[in-house]
This record gives C-alpha cells, structure tokens and sequence, in this order.
C-alpha cells in the first residue's frame, strides 16, 4: 500500500489519499460514531480540510464525505487568514451507526503556517507558557460562544473541537478559559500532536526563520513572569481529551513521558505551573508508532489511516 506523505500541499489535497480513507467504510462497514477508530478519521479528516481551506484549495471531499458542511470560518482579524473552521454535522441525511453520539458542530483549528508570521509569534508563546492569554485563544472562544448564543445551542458538550499541533494548544487554552467563569462545559475533544513546550524550545532557537522575532523573547519572559503572579488558570480535573501522540515527533513526544512517568515529566520552568502542558491533568493517550519519518510523525494524515493498530490508554491525575 502506498505511502502517506504527510506535510506537502499536494498530498494533503490528493484524492488518492481520501479516495484509500473513504473506502474503509462500506455499506457492510458503515462509519459507527461509536467507533473510537471511526471518530478519529473523521476528526482528523476536518482538520486536514481547514489546512487545504486555507490554501484555498478544493476540500469538500474531505468534509462532505462524512456529510458535514462549513458553517463558519474562524478568520484572524487581522489578516482574514483561516484559522479554523466550523464545521456542521448534516444528520438527516446520514448514513451512520449511532447517530445519538453525534456532534451538531466541530470547531477544528489548524497548525503552524511557517509563511505566517502570526504563527510562529504564537507557537513562541507556548513555549514561554503566555498562550492562554493570547489574542489567538481569546479571539477563538468568543467566536464559539457567539456561536453558542446565535444558534441557541443548550447542550453544548455537542461543540467538539479538533486541532492539530498550533490548533491543539489553542483548544487545549480554550475551552479551559471557558470553564474559568463557573460553568461546565467538558467536550470531546481531539489534540492531534500538541507541541510540548520543553521538546519544541531548542527547535524554536535554531530555526534561522525565527530570527527576527528572537528580540521578542525577553518580553515574553518578563510578561510570563508577571502573569503567574496575578493569573492562573485552574485545569479541568474531569475533563480527559483524546491526545493523539507519535514517539517520533520531536515536539509532542514529551506528552508520553508527561503522563506515563509523572515523576520524569520534563519541565523547562518549575516557578510557571500553568503553562498550557500543565492544565492537562488527565488525558486519553493515543501513540502511533507507525511513521517513516519525522515529517510524517508530526503530520495530521496519519491519524486517518485505518489499518494500523494504535495503542491507547486513559490517564488520570
């Protein structure tokens, strides 16, 4: 069978690709929303759509084919680049297993764009732990909670969320900023190969595109600094996301020591206990082993592969 080429344009648009993923799901074998195998695909699915959205590029097989619709793009305000998008599941006209367990929308957010500047200035952010408070997370929780109120949604544990890598941490920060005011909202949640701030730091420092924003980086420190003295966020105790990791990716593979081997978590500053790896308490870990390079270990593809077996195990605090 053929191989995934995870990171380059073509291939993440290629009709092969989703042409070899739809044809897991027969009339004998329907998509099954109880399905832990069949959800992933499909969450990974949107949120390999939002990347080819914002090429703007042709997506509709990668959505559609699982009968939802874009709702909604979550643009920056700014440069009107897509963010994300909010995607609408169409029940009425699906095919599916357990329709009961369905969402009504997912909000996915995509990863770095190294062209964007915007992107690399937030994936700094995580690694000196100021993401929760940054434009990118505020800006993403109000779009949903505008969202909330304009469809009148009241159960609104069926808002998913999916994001990739950037887009994993920038859920991660949201939907805890939305539970800081009392209320309860612990969705499904899907965090396909979120950055672990200790393991991306070195990548950051050696990266020469990086090098205009290094002056950057004394202010993110001092602000950081100020911030925990007045700010922290609590974590969601009861909340355990689906966190989707691959040893071989040199950015999130810190999460597997982090949950497996608490007394061996890898931490860069132990005076910032809520940088966003901390405000993960508890998590349902997904390892996939089954890569061929490291490209491909951080790509969104390979998380909708059907054939390989992945290892998953819940973790709690």
């Amino acid at each position: 069978m053929k191989k995934f080429k995870i990171m380059g344009r073509k291939e993440r648009n290629s009709m092969e690709n989703i042409d070899q993923i739809l044809s897991h799901f027969t009339s004998e074998n329907p998509l099954d929303w109880g399905n832990e195998k069949h959800v992933r695909i499909v969450m990974a699915c949107l949120v390999n759509a939002v990347y080819i959205i914002s090429e703007t590029e042709e997506a509709t097989p990668w959505y559609e084919s699982f009968h939802f619709s874009r709702h909604e793009n979550i643009l920056d305000p700014t440069t009107h680049h897509i963010l994300g998008v909010i995607f609408k599941f169409n029940e009425v006209r699906s095919d599916h297993l357990s329709l009961e367990k369905t969402p009504l929308y997912v909000v996915a957010l995509r990863g770095t764009q190294i062209t964007s500047q915007r992107d690399i200035e937030d994936c700094s952010k995580i690694v000196f732990g100021i993401l929760y408070d940054s434009k990118r997370v505020i800006e993403t929780v109000q779009f949903v909670e505008r969202l909330m109120n304009v469809e009148n949604i009241q159960n609104k544990d069926r808002i998913w969320w999916a994001g990739h890598s950037l887009g994993a941490a920038v859920t991660t920060c949201s939907i805890i900023k939305m539970n800081q005011n009392g209320e309860e909202y612990k969705p499904q949640t899907f965090l396909f190969n979120p950055p672990f701030g200790a393991h991306i730091l070195g990548n950051l420092i050696d990266n020469t595109r990086l090098l205009p924003i290094t002056p950057f980086f004394p202010t993110v420190v001092f602000v950081r600094f100020v911030l925990n003295i007045f700010r922290r966020p609590k974590p969601l105790r009861e909340w355990i996301p689906n966190l989707f990791v691959n040893p071989n990716d040199h950015i999130c593979g810190g999460f597997i020591g982090h949950f497996e081997n608490r007394k061996n978590i890898v931490n860069f500053n132990n005076n910032h206990q809520w940088d966003y790896v901390e405000l993960l308490r508890s998590a349902r870990l997904v390892k996939h082993h089954h890569t061929y390079n490291t490209l491909e270990a951080h790509g969104i593809l390979q998380w909708c592969q059907y054939r390989y077996h992945m290892e998953c195990k819940t973790i709690h605090e």
